[in-house]
């Protein structure tokens, strides 16, 4: 079982794939990625964001993806 950033490496480079637009830079990208994050208090200490990272606000945000699909829990 991986663990830390091995796990994390993997994690973020497909979040990455999915939040890439045509015309996103790295610095761009790397910002999308860190912006979109869920804050969660106990990973204040343990993570630059303080949060664990949220691909669907990543897709949202980076305003180039045709469409995001509205999830609702039922």
């Amino acid at each position: 079982a991986q663990s830390g950033s091995s796990q994390a490496t993997a994690l973020v480079t497909g979040a990455a794939a999915l939040a890439y637009c045509n015309s996103t830079n790295y610095p761009t990208l790397k910002g999308l990625l860190l912006n979109s994050t869920d804050t969660k208090p106990a990973l204040a200490t343990k993570c630059a964001t303080s949060g664990r990272l949220n691909v669907f606000n990543a897709r949202a945000n980076a305003n180039c993806c045709s469409a995001v699909a509205n999830f609702t829990a039922s």
